[in-house]
């Protein structure tokens, strides 16, 4: 077997020199007669198919073989040649497919390998435990091999202040606006990702479930700086001095990378608003 753009030599004996050599479908594989040693027959595979291989001798006395040309290729990754990138602990899909099912599939790095009953395609759901770049993931059948390189990103999020902050509100006096804000930075490994990720309010929940149901007026703002792209600024929600039973809350902020959620949240604690006068 052969693989599409796969040079092979195939070598006749028991005959007389000089060989000439024939391929039944030029389109699926070429041959030609090595120009040092005619009873070596120099194979190419063209595309997937099967093709009959014919050496004959000076005698008219020939030798047929049977050749089958296979195509692996990517199902997933659509683009392999654009690589790929992921974040450390996110689930990848991987997937081939081949013409003829010449053998197993083989995968490095393997991890949860499924492959159809028919032996004609297979998957691989690999998650990358540490981060950087040049990751390869390899698929092998017989003699035909497939590569993929990309990038796997590790996403971390820190916050500040430490502490919790307050919503907006039209008092007390002794508020300023800044008490109101977290500014949230972004780090990745390696470097220079940090203006592919975006950040995302998931939820906003009671830091104590046992407190009295609360939802606030709304989720409060989350903006990428205009400048310091690795900065976001979170702007809480607005609650009134005479807001009913407001409780602390805790907002949960995500990292995404590439529609991907990425890295561990991070939660701003908000307090209400009595907490602070």
């Amino acid at each position: 077997n052969l693989c599409v753009g796969e040079t092979n030599v195939l070598t006749v004996a028991g005959g007389e020199l000089d060989y000439g050599w024939l391929s039944s479908a030029a389109n699926i594989a070429t041959v030609t007669a090595d120009p040092a040693d005619t009873s070596k027959g120099l194979v190419v595979g063209v595309s997937s198919g099967m093709v009959i291989l014919t050496a004959t001798d000076t005698n008219q006395c020939s030798a047929v073989y049977t050749n089958y040309v296979s195509q692996l290729a990517w199902i997933r990754p659509p683009t392999p040649n654009d690589g790929f990138i992921t974040c450390v602990g996110d689930t990848n899909f991987f997937a081939a497919s081949n013409s003829f099912a010449v053998a197993a599939f083989q995968w490095n790095p393997a991890g949860a390998v499924t492959t159809a009953a028919d032996g004609l395609s297979s998957t691989n759901r690999y998650a990358w435990t540490t981060p950087g770049s040049n990751q390869v993931m390899k698929v092998t059948q017989g003699e035909c091999s497939l590569a993929v390189t990309g990038t796997v990103v590790k996403v971390e999020l820190t916050k500040k202040p430490t502490s919790a902050i307050s919503p907006r509100t039209d008092g007390p006096a002794g508020l300023a606006a800044s008490d109101s804000e977290a500014t949230i930075t972004v780090k990745t490994t390696p470097a220079g990702f940090e203006d592919q990720v975006t950040l995302e309010i998931k939820e906003v929940k009671l830091l104590n479930a046992s407190d009295p149901a609360y939802a606030p007026p709304d989720n409060g703002q989350l903006v990428q700086d205009a400048t310091d792209k690795t900065k976001w600024k979170y702007t809480t929600w607005k609650e009134a001095r005479n807001q009913i039973h407001p409780h602390t809350m805790v907002v949960k902020i995500v990292a995404k990378l590439n529609g991907q959620e990425c890295g561990s949240p991070i939660n701003v604690v908000v307090k209400s608003v009595y907490d602070y006068i």
